[in-house]
């Protein structure tokens, strides 16, 4: 099966984990495919220009893959943010898979006292702080994934309404659920074909009133993630 992200040739073999670091800790993220899950140690992992991060996986039922990099993003007036990055998953089936999962969530030893949800028009976010340093989590809500699904070009054909998905409601918003220490997006069983994005993006800034850059800045799309490696992925 052919690798799923395009690299160029300045990719490295390298000893990477698939979490993103923040000051106030690490934000692991993980899939859960049928009974198998990215808790197996990667086939492979390699190291990219701006500090980006590969890791591949090769299970019985096909391979996955996890894109870390900084994304190109683009605030309004005068917001800004320390950082931020994004996870991008990729996963292609050679066979059916049971129902699957995509998490994001804070690894043990997290230093925030304080969090609570926000999400906004198409995005699904946590906000969490110590007092001083802010990080928000997010990624597309239940109604952009069926949304993307209907197209059947990044996601299955077959999850394309909301009765495939197992939404009680047409915009589809229990896709994406909400836990104490991050997001996770809880899909149906795919076809052997299929081929599935996914992603997550991570911000932090200094803690300030009123202020919403780190919201901002997660509110992504899959071509801002790939845009910020400007031509060494895709």
């Amino acid at each position: 099966m052919p690798n799923l992200f395009r690299l160029s040739d300045s990719w490295l073999r390298a000893d990477v984990p698939p979490a993103i670091a923040t000051p106030l800790g690490d934000v692991a993220l993980r899939a859960t495919l049928g009974e198998w899950s990215t808790a197996t140690p990667p086939t492979e992992a390699l190291a990219g220009p701006f500090d980006s991060k590969l890791l591949r996986w090769q299970a019985p039922w096909g391979e996955a893959e996890l894109l870390l990099c900084r994304p190109a993003i683009d605030l309004p007036g005068q917001l800004a943010v320390s950082d931020a990055w994004a996870g991008l998953w990729r996963v292609a089936l050679s066979r059916a898979i049971d129902a699957c999962t995509f998490e994001a969530s804070w690894s043990p030893g997290y230093g925030w006292t304080d969090g609570g949800p926000g999400g906004g028009q198409g995005l699904e976010a946590q906000t969490w702080t110590d007092g001083a340093t802010e990080v928000s989590l997010g990624t597309e809500s239940g109604s952009s994934i069926l949304a993307r699904a209907q197209e059947g070009r990044t996601l299955p054909l077959s999850w394309g309404t909301p009765q495939a998905l197992g939404c009680s409601t047409s915009d589809c918003d229990e896709l994406v659920r909400y836990t104490a220490t991050g997001l996770s997006i809880a899909l149906p069983s795919a076809p052997a074909g299929a081929r599935a994005e996914l992603h997550f993006a991570v911000a932090w800034s200094p803690a300030r009133l009123d202020d919403a850059s780190t919201w901002f800045a997660v509110d992504l799309t899959r071509k801002q993630i790939l845009d910020g490696l400007r031509g060494f992925a895709l």
